[in-house]
């Protein structure tokens, strides 16, 4: 969990996964526990470069599956904040409520990457790095992959 939380954001969902059957394990929790290592073995000289080649706007990047638990038919939110080329924000969380579709299900995601990008916005506000958000002092750029759920986003008279 430390490696996961401080220095290692591409290994944060497997985690996170992995953790929910702490009490309970089975034989394909020990496998996904085995390949988590091995990726973790694999890439250890592997490092996030930060630089000015990189894009220095600050992008965030959304997704979710779609009643990915198989139990509660939940969907999964993701998100990460990406400055100079490197993540300095990452998320992954279970959604609290049943979407009835693939577009509810990103619609949702959008929407909590949106709340942790005006934080972002925020802070680099205060600390006199306005430069970084972008064209707009408030707007940062999120991109998503669904279709319905940016159609859904850019016209507000779609929804309520």
């Amino acid at each position: 969990m430390y490696r996961m939380v401080f220095t290692r954001p591409d290994i944060a969902f497997a985690t996170g996964k992995l953790s929910q059957y702490l009490k309970e394990l089975a034989d394909c929790h020990g496998t996904g526990l085995k390949g988590l290592l091995r990726y973790i073995g694999w890439t250890t000289n592997l490092q996030i470069h930060y630089g000015p080649t990189a894009k220095g706007r600050l992008t965030l990047y959304s997704d979710a599956d779609w009643a990915g638990d198989r139990t509660d038919r939940k969907s999964t939110s993701g998100h990460v904040a990406m400055l100079y080329g490197g993540p300095i924000s990452w998320g992954s969380r279970k959604q609290t409520s049943v979407a009835t579709s693939s577009t509810e299900s990103e619609y949702i995601a959008m929407s909590s990457c949106a709340k942790q990008s005006q934080w972002i916005v925020q802070v680099l506000k205060d600390m006199g790095f306005p430069r970084y958000i972008g064209k707009h002092p408030y707007v940062a750029q999120i991109k998503g992959d669904n279709q319905g759920a940016l159609v859904l986003v850019k016209n507000p008279h779609l929804h309520e």
